[in-house]
């Protein structure tokens, strides 16, 4: 995802256990008028400010909402 940098944002996941690590999925399409996503979402993702690009895989700041909601997700595997 490319956004423009300058400014912290905060998007709806929904987060999941995969193996040892806690992965978050968009819960959604963009737009802060958007309220669905959060119907969905088990937490926040926090994009940092200074940060022009996230890609799969980078570590974030994650805001769960219930840490006990987080649901075990499929395992990963190397391919």
């Amino acid at each position: 995802m490319r956004r423009k940098p300058g400014r912290t944002e905060f998007v709806p996941v929904r987060l999941c256990k995969r193996d040892a690590c806690l992965w978050a999925e968009r819960a959604g399409p963009d737009g802060s008028g958007r309220l669905a996503p959060l119907l969905e979402a088990t937490g926040l993702a926090v994009l940092p400010a200074r940060e022009e690009h996230i890609r799969t895989g980078d570590a974030l700041a994650i805001i769960p909402f219930m840490p006990g909601a987080i649901q075990p997700g499929p395992a990963m595997r190397d391919v």
